[in-house]
C-alpha cells in the first residue's frame, strides 16, 4: 500500500472488525478502502471502530455488509486486495471454509 498510486481502491472483503482498513486509511491516505464482512457483529464493531478515526481518515474508509464468495463489484474496480482471512481457529469454522478455500 505504500507504493499504491493516489486515488487506488483498497478492498479488503473478510474485514472482521476493520483493523487492516482502519490503520491503512491512517498511514497510507492516498488510497481509498471499502472494507466488509458477512457477520453482523463483526461490521458493526467495524463501524464503530471507523467512527473513531480522525475525520480525515473516516473520509477514505466505507464499511459494507456482503458475502466474499458473491461480491457486488464489477471487474477490475478494485485496485488491492488485502485481507487477513480466517483459518477456523479463533472465529468461524474450518470444515466451512473448503467454500472460501477451494
Amino acid at each position: 500500500l505504500a507504493e499504491a498510486p493516489a486515488g487506488s481502491l483498497v478492498v479488503d472483503p473478510m474485514c472482521g472488525c476493520g483493523t487492516i482498513g482502519q490503520i491503512a486509511s491512517v498511514e497510507f491516505t492516498q488510497c481509498f478502502y471499502l472494507i466488509g464482512d458477512i457477520d453482523p457483529v463483526a461490521i458493526r464493531k467495524a463501524a464503530n471502530n471507523c467512527a473513531a478515526l480522525p475525520p480525515e481518515a473516516r473520509a477514505l474508509i466505507d464499511v459494507v455488509r456482503w458475502d466474499v464468495t458473491r461480491l457486488p463489484l464489477r471487474a477490475g474496480c478494485a485496485d488491492h486486495i488485502v485481507t487477513d482471512p480466517p483459518f477456523g481457529k479463533r472465529c468461524g469454522d474450518w470444515t466451512k471454509n473448503d467454500r472460501l478455500y477451494p
